[in-house]
């Protein structure tokens, strides 16, 4: 659905004309991601590491290649992350920023000559933040995530490197010993929006954790003149008169059933 939603009200809402999609699934227990034209990878072959303990469907979309697809005068200068990764079942959604960076340069730092240079940390943290914005800003896709659980926007360095929090462990090599599910870090304008941000290096392993979802659907149209197969699918959803609410745990065949009716319900909080 994002990727449609990028395809379609993303280009709209910016006054765009044509862009690339590329997007790939999986459901496989681990699996890794690289910023590249085949973005999933055997587990242990990539950069950001995720583990899908209850094979939940996951999309990925080259959020970066969508953008380097538009129009020169709206990509020039503008900050954009690698993927994103969603799960069909409106749980997770993750905004990626993948990296394989020497940990000297990770932190900001200096060149030979003193000039002071921004390191991959903030200039991460700040693709992560402007993606954020610009696919918030899209009302249907600000939509869309809202009615997802968990929601992160997370930097990945396939190198291990030591975290804002922490200090002296990269030279042990214990990073990924202290903990292996990466590290939350405090930022003001993601949580603003609902996320989080979250860095991860090393072998530390992003989770998709389970969580029961429930839904709450609401009739906003009438049925009357609508086609059989539509009233029976309200049927089923227990919808069978106009502005009544109903609660189901968003369950692959309940998203489908959504879905079909769409023009005639909405997900309500």
């Amino acid at each position: 659905m994002m990727d449609s939603l990028l395809k379609s009200d993303f280009v709209a809402h910016y006054s765009l004309s044509r862009c690339t999609i590329c997007s790939a699934t999986t459901n496989d227990k681990d699996f890794d991601l690289v910023d590249d034209s085949q973005m999933i990878h055997p587990t242990r072959t990539g950069v950001a590491k995720y583990k899908n303990p209850n094979y939940k469907e996951v999309k990925i979309i080259n959020y970066e290649l969508f953008i380097d697809s538009l129009s020169a005068t709206f990509r020039q200068g503008r900050e954009k992350c690698d993927l994103i990764a969603y799960t069909t079942d409106w749980t997770h959604f993750y905004l990626n920023e993948l990296t394989d960076t020497d940990p000297k340069y990770i932190p900001a730092f200096a060149l030979a000559n003193g000039t002071p240079k921004i390191g991959k940390r903030n200039k991460a943290i700040a693709q992560l933040c402007k993606s954020l914005i610009d696919i918030s800003n899209v009302p249907s896709i600000l939509y869309f995530l809202n009615n997802h659980k968990i929601k992160k926007c997370c930097f990945f360095n396939k190198q291990i490197n030591s975290p804002l929090s922490i200090t002296a462990t990269t030279a042990f090599n214990r990073l990924s010993t202290l903990t292996t599910n990466g590290f939350k870090i405090s930022n003001s304008l993601i949580e603003s929006f609902g996320f989080e941000l979250w860095e991860f290096s090393g072998n530390q392993v992003c989770e998709l954790s389970s969580i029961k979802v429930i839904i709450k659907i609401k009739q906003v149209k009438s049925r009357i003149g609508m086609p059989i197969d539509q009233k029976r699918t309200l049927d089923a959803l227990g919808l069978r008169k106009l502005n009544r609410i109903v609660e189901h745990e968003a369950t692959p065949s309940i998203l489908g059933m959504i879905n079909k009716v769409k023009h005639l319900v909405t997900i309500i909080e």
